[in-house]
């Protein structure tokens, strides 16, 4: 799933169209497909690292920026019914 926020009136707003990706100032990933992940990295031009190499990053190195890019790799548990 692709969540992306863009800035409208001072505000962070959820992008209702991710076809615009190149206008996000934020891009959420979460279990994206192979499909996802190309969409990702054709709007921003930044390589989306697979999920086997964002859990081998160490607690230490999760910040990284990389060809002008910030890269956060956060691991996140989430709360289910």
């Amino acid at each position: 799933m692709i969540a992306a926020f863009v800035h409208r009136d001072g505000q962070s707003v959820r992008m209702s169209d991710v076809s615009a990706l190149r206008d996000a100032f934020w891009i959420d990933l979460q279990d994206p497909t192979d499909d996802e992940c190309r969409q990702v990295e054709a709007a921003t031009g930044f390589a989306v690292p697979s999920k086997a190499e964002v859990s081998e990053i160490e607690a230490s190195s999760r910040l990284q920026v990389r060809d002008g890019g910030l890269y956060l790799s956060l691991p996140i548990i989430s709360m289910a019914d």
